[in-house]
């Protein structure tokens, strides 16, 4: 049964159809269902209205079914219930509806349940009857699928179906779908890019969104492509190298990432300047903080009139570093930890593919950029650092610096102490 107003495209509608067929061909009384269908699919192309048209369909057509929907967050959970509840508004399908426990029953006795992967050791015990929907199932924990989420379906044989935009080429999600394109008897799969997709996602929304997304996001969000693992976090930052001397710098940003000092990691202060050129790199590992304060403190002094802003990090030995620069400038604290990393990470990758950000020909600079390392953990979370034995204190001052122009850069001068 389809909802009235859903007219499914013809890359949801195949979906449908495959799902329909293994019903028939199993027959809706065998107790035979469980098969799982993956479907891999970028952004804004009707997955949302492909998997409540599913659950619908089940709960309408299977008297007393028990149906589930799953995501990756509990805000999303909550938007699919109460997309399906504004559906059903103004028709007697419904028995009712609990919005904190996030249930909608029927009036032939068949319910729909909606759970995160937030919820993790709750979602022990449950058994469904009719169909499984996982959204962004790429982006769901294997631990969770695997050892609490899967058992759901067993008892009752009911039928799987996975929807997400792809991640990295690992975990739960890549594995099931290439199983299915390989043939596997239990999975099929489905690649919504082997469709035109042109009417439900225009080109000047692909290139709006190449502009200002950062190129693994777009890889995935926008062309429904797997991200890559491995090969360099700035892609092909070479082309953004300065071949001549940066433009007298009339405004400056400064980024300063603070090292110990004592032959280990570098201190490094950085600048960009009004053509968000790559002007100014100095970095010391051999004098006591005190000393590197002490010239950081004096080159901003010499440029204070131009500077339009300092962002520094205040991690460990940088808060003692603050307080000292301080008394030469206003000082901006940046706090590195794995969200902001991502972010300003994120905002580099895009300056460089938009070629808006022009960095120094040095060698140190080139030999950081192309170590940067990006690891991913077993839940798929992704940090960045120099690989072990190696350093990252150019990289990080020169993103701190290029986020200082970001946020900086048309805003009022800072003042001098």
């Amino acid at each position: 049964m389809e909802i009235e107003l859903y007219k499914p495209f013809a890359h949801q509608r195949v979906v449908h159809n495959a799902i329909s067929a293994h019903i028939e061909a199993t027959g809706k009384d065998s107790g035979r269902f469980q098969k799982t269908f993956v479907v891999k699919a970028c952004r804004q192309v009707g997955k949302s209205a492909l998997a409540e048209n599913e659950l619908l369909r089940f709960a309408f057509t299977f008297n007393g079914s028990v149906n589930a929907y799953l995501t990756n967050s509990l805000k999303l959970c909550r938007k699919m219930y109460k997309e399906i509840i504004c559906m059903l508004e103004g028709t007697n399908l419904v028995a009712a509806t609990n919005a904190s426990g996030l249930v909608i029953e029927f009036i032939n006795g068949s319910r729909i349940e909606f759970f995160s992967a937030e919820q993790r050791e709750k979602l022990r015990g449950f058994t469904v009857s009719g169909i499984l929907v996982i959204d962004e199932a790429a982006f769901i924990p294997d631990d969770i699928y695997y050892e609490k989420v899967k058992v759901w379906t067993h008892a009752k044989q009911a039928i799987t179906l996975l929807v997400s935009s792809p991640d990295f080429e690992k975990g739960f999600f890549y594995e099931l779908h290439t199983a299915g394109l390989k043939g596997s008897g239990y999975i099929e799969s489905f690649d919504f890019n082997d469709f035109d997709l042109s009417v439900v996602r225009p080109a000047h929304v692909l290139e709006e969104a190449r502009q200002h997304v950062p190129p693994q996001v777009f890889r995935s969000e926008y062309l429904g492509l797997y991200k890559k693992a491995e090969g360099s976090v700035f892609g092909d930052f070479g082309k953004q190298l300065l071949t001549h001397e940066a433009e007298a710098p009339t405004e400056l940003y400064f980024g300063i990432d603070f090292g110990s000092g004592s032959g280990g990691d570098y201190t490094v202060l950085s600048a960009f300047n009004q053509k968000r050129q790559l002007c100014y790199l100095w970095r010391d590992n051999q004098t006591p903080p005190l000393e590197q304060a002490r010239q950081i403190g004096s080159v901003l002094t010499i440029h204070k009139d131009i500077t339009k802003g300092v962002y520094a990090e205040q991690n460990s030995i940088g808060k003692i570093y603050l307080d000292i620069l301080r008394k030469y400038a206003h000082i901006t604290a940046f706090n590195t930890d794995a969200h902001s990393k991502r972010k300003i990470v994120e905002q580099m990758q895009v300056d460089i593919q938009n070629g808006v950000v022009w960095l120094m020909d040095d060698r140190e600079l080139k030999n950081e950029f192309s170590m940067f390392d990006m690891k991913i953990n077993s839940n798929n979370h992704v940090s960045y650092s120099a690989p072990a034995g190696q350093h990252d204190d150019i990289v990080m001052s020169v993103l701190i610096a290029n986020w200082c122009y970001k946020k900086s850069k048309n805003k009022t001068r800072i003042s001098f102490i």
